[in-house]
């Protein structure tokens, strides 16, 4: 185990450390003290020649673990118990093992609050719109949830991609009303309703074809008793094959969808 230390305008570099025989500690700076320019620390040098010298023919030891002390998984983000979540952090696993005292009360209790589940598009990874859920549906994330108290911090933190989104999905478009409500299209749940609807809509004009067939058939045959009749049941014949009046309105009898 190990720590270094540095002091104000680096003019001072510390170094210590202890293995299961011997403590050392390494000060490095100037009498008079001035910058030290160097990058990294080279008390730790001198700690390694140091401890190899003392260390020599001592047999190969381990710190022994005092009572009371247990390991316990925890979340690397939020230092509570680690849950799925954590390990499912789309940065990687973000759980650890920590060394905890048992007898003063140290151990976390409470499970992970920064890790969520959130379900969103899974095009955009923004929340889901009517659209989206209406054509792709959604899919469940891990997001970040650091609560922050003004809703964004002033300065984001290189991960803050990774925040539960606070914007609906623009790649599925989904228009809104004047009072920002969206506006819900009467259109098909998913494509595959889209076929059914297709499939009935062809079923129909079959069926309104062979009845406009059968009417004709059946006004041939009226029509042979007199021409005034036959003419006036060709005509009425001729004007039902349509199966639309000139008071209906064609959108409720065309099978036409949008689609994003």
């Amino acid at each position: 185990a190990a720590k270094t230390g540095t002091t104000s305008d680096d003019k001072d570099r510390w170094f210590t450390a202890y293995t299961p025989y011997y403590v050392g500690a390494v000060w490095f700076g100037y009498d008079q003290p001035k910058y030290i320019d160097v990058a990294s620390n080279p008390g730790t040098r001198v700690w390694k020649a140091v401890m190899a010298k003392v260390h020599e023919n001592l047999p190969s030891a381990r710190f022994i673990k005092p009572d009371g002390v247990v390991s316990v998984e925890v979340c690397r983000d939020s230092g509570l118990i680690a849950t799925d979540a954590c390990k499912h952090d789309r940065r990687g696993n973000r759980t650890t093992y920590e060394l905890f005292n048992s007898k003063n009360g140290t151990i976390p209790t409470e499970t992970c609050n920064v890790h969520e589940y959130v379900a969103v598009c899974p095009d955009s990874y923004k929340l889901a719109n009517p659209t989206c859920l209406r054509t792709v549906g959604t899919v469940q994330i891990v997001c970040l949830n650091r609560h922050y108290e003004d809703g964004q911090p002033t300065i984001k933190p290189w991960d803050y991609e990774y925040e539960i989104p606070t914007t609906y999905c623009e790649y599925h478009e989904c228009l809104k009303d004047e009072n920002g409500n969206w506006i819900i299209s009467d259109w098909p749940l998913t494509p595959d309703d889209d076929d059914d609807a297709d499939n009935q809509g062809s079923g129909s004009s079959d069926d309104n074809t062979n009845n406009s067939d059968n009417s004709s058939g059946n006004s041939s045959n009226n029509g042979s008793s007199s021409g005034s009749n036959s003419n006036s049941s060709n005509g009425s014949n001729g004007s039902s094959s349509s199966n639309v009046s000139d008071d209906d309105d064609p959108s409720e009898h065309t099978n036409s969808f949008w689609w994003q």
